[in-house]
């Protein structure tokens, strides 16, 4: 089973809630997959942005990219400093770092109503409306 770092805005690019909750559906989703999951976000939602300088998240969390496979970027990834501090020592131990809807193609099943798997979708630009997908990673 591959171990997944996850990075993503939290609390320097748009709305701390918002991106707390995507960064929790992306732990679910890509937990739902089959992946062991490194997420900050768990953290932050569990402890609270505040309870943390950044400079002392960093500290507690950039030591896991040591003991995963993939990073796994969350949209707006490149706005983010921490994602930025996470990406550089991604990059110095060599570790893959891929899309969020890259890393999901092909490991969700067909949706309930249609031959479609996830990549089909995102290829045919529905991929982030359909509900039987949504269903299925948050039941």
């Amino acid at each position: 089973m591959k171990k997944v770092f996850l990075t993503g805005p939290i609390t320097t690019y748009g709305n701390i809630e918002e991106n707390i909750d995507n960064g929790i559906k992306a732990t679910r989703r890509l937990m739902k997959v089959g992946y062991t999951v490194f997420s900050p976000f768990v953290l932050v939602k569990t402890l609270g942005a505040a309870t943390f300088t950044h400079a002392q998240w960093m500290e507690k969390t950039l030591p896991w990219l040591e003991t995963v496979d993939i990073v796994t970027l969350l949209p707006g990834w490149r706005f983010s400093k921490g994602s930025q501090q996470e990406r550089e020592k991604a990059d110095r131990l060599g570790l893959p770092m891929i899309e969020l809807r890259n890393i999901l193609d092909d490991r969700l099943p067909p949706c309930a109503s249609c031959p479609n798997a996830w990549k089909a979708h995102r290829n045919q630009g529905c991929w982030e409306n359909c509900s039987h997908v949504e269903e299925w990673l948050n039941d």
